[in-house]
């Protein structure tokens, strides 16, 4: 029996958005003294802003496969499912 979910899309994904969010908002952080090259946004940091953002995607992201892993690996579990689509629990000696 497996002991883990296997991986899931949201956990590449959420990985995704943190190495990019690290990189653009490591960028804005690099940056944050050069007025020239904030002049065109009014001075508004975009790139520390968004790269924020993206990490704060990728947290909330990869939270939820944390919890989709947890009921995956309850409901695989012998005996501790209930059927999701019937609400029925399940039983002994159910195939």
């Amino acid at each position: 029996m497996l002991d883990r979910a296997p991986l899931d899309l949201r956990s590449a994904l959420a990985a995704t958005f943190a190495v990019l969010g690290l990189l653009v908002g490591g960028y804005g952080l690099a940056t944050r003294n050069n007025a020239a090259l904030y002049l065109p946004s009014g001075q508004v940091n975009i790139n520390l802003r968004w790269g924020g953002v993206m990490l704060g995607f990728a947290v909330i992201v990869r939270l939820l496969a944390m919890v989709a892993d947890r009921r995956a690996l309850r409901d695989a579990k012998p005996g501790g499912a209930s059927d999701a689509t019937t609400g029925v629990a399940a039983r002994p000696g159910d195939p």
